[in-house]
């Protein structure tokens, strides 16, 4: 049996250390932030051994020989869309905390499951509908509200306005 939620925990963990540890490096000593894009950069450059090179210890890179137009398409779309997903993430945790960051980030489940089940027809149970509302409701819960920019209304004093006398026998 094979341990597809421990995959999963372990997953969560580092996604979860991810933004922290990215937070820390956009930080420089004097207080000033390396460009998220440049972070975004190295972290690719600094993936690149270690996934290949587990990927030969597995064996595995002989696939690459049989994959279709279809495989590399969707795993060029999926590049895209994590390099995007980086980019995004990373310029976001450049300006905000990382504890309101990731919470909206994490918005991301609710597209997925969408996605999951308008394009791959995977199953949606009450359970799942229940985490994806709560998912959206922590998710606003997470946006941080903008303040106020109404002045607060100034006591008016009020002044009667006085009629001009009128003449006595003068109506109009």
């Amino acid at each position: 049996m094979k341990f597809w939620w421990l995959y999963a925990l372990l997953g969560a963990f580092f996604g979860g250390l991810m933004p922290v540890l990215v937070k820390r490096g956009l930080l420089m000593e004097d207080g000033r932030t390396i460009d998220s894009n440049l972070a975004t950069a190295i972290r690719v450059v600094m993936l690149i051994a270690p996934v290949w090179l587990l990927v030969w210890m597995q064996g595995t890179s002989g696939q690459v020989g049989h994959f279709t137009k279809t495989n590399w398409l969707f795993l060029a779309l999926s590049a895209a869309a994590t390099g995007l997903s980086w980019l995004f993430s990373f310029k976001a945790l450049q300006y905000a905390d990382a504890a309101r960051v990731m919470p909206i980030d994490k918005f991301s489940l609710v597209v997925t499951v969408v996605l999951g089940v308008m394009f791959l027809g995977e199953s949606i149970n009450w359970r799942l509908v229940l985490a994806v509302i709560l998912i959206v409701t922590g998710t606003l819960l997470a946006i941080p509200r903008p303040a106020s920019k109404v002045p607060p209304k100034e006591e008016k004093k009020e002044t009667a306005q006085l009629a001009p006398e009128e003449a006595p026998g003068e109506r109009v």
